[in-house]
């Protein structure tokens, strides 16, 4: 949901966001679907400057 900007890119320990690789991977799966179904609509990847990762 973050990939799609339905939510902020706050995560708190132990979850910690996909690496980069990860994301590409997903990227296109999500975007398959179709977009009225895919709260946020459209994917794309996550700016790592704007994750935060809280503890």
């Amino acid at each position: 949901m973050m990939m799609t900007g339905a939510v902020n890119p706050v995560f708190r320990l132990p979850y910690l966001p996909l690496n980069e690789e990860q994301q590409q991977i997903g990227l296109p799966l999500i975007n398959q679907l179709n977009e009225a179904d895919v709260v946020g609509g459209k994917a794309s990847l996550l700016n790592s400057d704007e994750v935060l990762t809280l503890s």
